[in-house]
């Protein structure tokens, strides 16, 4: 099995680990794979300083 992980740019684009747009050939079932947003990369960087 294969997998992408992609983060938003904050512009609202999918971007892949570099930051290129890589366009989605298809659309997930949003209902079977439903996704979310746990942190930020920003508040996991504050919590990580709030623990040293």
């Amino acid at each position: 099995m294969s997998f992408q992980i992609f983060y938003e740019d904050g512009h609202g684009n999918a971007v892949d680990e570099y930051g290129r747009p890589e366009p989605m050939d298809y659309i997930i079932d949003e209902e079977r794979y439903a996704l979310e947003t746990v942190s930020s990369h920003t508040q996991y960087l504050y919590n990580q300083s709030q623990e040293n």
